[in-house]
């Protein structure tokens, strides 16, 4: 085996051994930014789930008067209205990750001085 071979054998063995101790020892810290957009992804699925939920269902199951609430000018439904509603459903998710994801990381780093 030569050197280089050998070195990355080493460097791959000894990221295995951190993450498992970081695992082992518990959870790691969050990275804001695989936070803030996962959680923006997740709000605009969400999104578009409840817009086909509303075409496929009665009328009495709706739920676009909670959708024109929590989404500022957003109106049943149009195109238009239909891509500011996923605009803004990202922004709050990505919004909840920005402000929890440092939550999370000062309460973890506590928890472990601890």
């Amino acid at each position: 085996m030569t050197r280089a071979a050998t070195d990355a054998t080493v460097g791959t063995l000894h990221g295995r051994i951190t993450a498992q101790a970081r695992t082992i020892a518990g959870a790691p810290m969050l990275d804001i930014k695989v936070v803030t957009w996962s959680l923006g992804i997740f709000a605009t699925v969400s999104f578009a789930f409840c817009v086909v939920y509303g075409l496929v269902t009665p009328e009495a199951f709706h739920m676009h008067r909670l959708l024109e609430v929590a989404l500022p000018a957003f109106r049943w439904l149009s195109w238009p209205s239909f891509v500011l509603g996923a605009a803004e459903s990202f922004l709050w998710g990505a919004y909840v990750g920005l402000v929890f994801t440092p939550i999370y990381n000062r309460v973890w780093r506590a928890a472990r001085s601890a």
